[in-house]
């Protein structure tokens, strides 16, 4: 597999470029070689790295997916604990409003307000 893309490091190489960039059609190395064993070698590195890149996206879509049903679970799970603690959660609530002294004005008339003079 070096071998196949070592050519386009050579290429690519400054020192090539500045000694032997007009001699490069003498070389050969201006087109890129066709050997059997390496076009088996390139079918077979071309399939890996597709069925990585399928591997890979099959993991992204099921993360996605693993992420969006714990989301509705967790929404699910806060809506039935509101719904069966409801009685429990306005008994707190009056609780902590009688503690701090904010129920004595209820239930009273309504009062004038003050006038100044």
């Amino acid at each position: 597999m070096w071998a196949m893309q070592s050519r386009e490091s050579v290429l690519e190489h400054e020192k090539f470029k500045e000694i032997f960039a007009s001699y490069a059609e003498a070389i050969g190395i201006d087109k890129p070689q066709e050997i059997e064993a390496w076009t088996a070698l390139s079918a077979k590195i071309k399939k890996i790295e597709t069925d990585k890149l399928k591997a890979e996206q099959e993991k992204q879509a099921r993360l996605a997916r693993e992420a969006e049903e714990k989301a509705i679970k967790e929404k699910e799970d806060q809506i039935r604990y509101l719904r069966d603690n409801h009685a429990i959660i306005v008994n707190n609530f009056f609780k902590a409003l009688k503690n701090k002294n904010l129920t004595r004005l209820v239930g009273q008339p309504k009062r004038r307000p003050m006038i100044v003079a």
